[in-house]
């Protein structure tokens, strides 16, 4: 949730957190996942097809995240 509230200093950790969306480790994945949720829509919404992919994750927490994720962006994230 803190990467969002940096500013620009934030911004420029962001693509390094997405990197994590393919790790191994499920917990890793639903943070990426999260900070996606917690980014201002016009950066979201850039990243919405990358988490739409989890939709079949193994890991049930990650399918409710993206979920949870994709509905708070609404219609903006239609292409994904």
């Amino acid at each position: 949730e803190g990467i969002p509230k940096l500013g620009a200093v934030g911004r420029e950790l962001i693509p390094i957190a997405l990197e994590k969306l393919s790790n191994v480790n499920p917990q890793t994945r639903l943070a990426a996942i999260t900070l996606v949720g917690n980014l201002p829509p016009e950066l979201a919404t850039k990243h919405a097809a990358e988490v739409a992919k989890h939709a079949t994750d193994a890991d049930a927490d990650i399918r409710r995240r993206v979920g949870k994720v994709l509905t708070h962006l609404g219609a903006t994230a239609a292409p994904a």
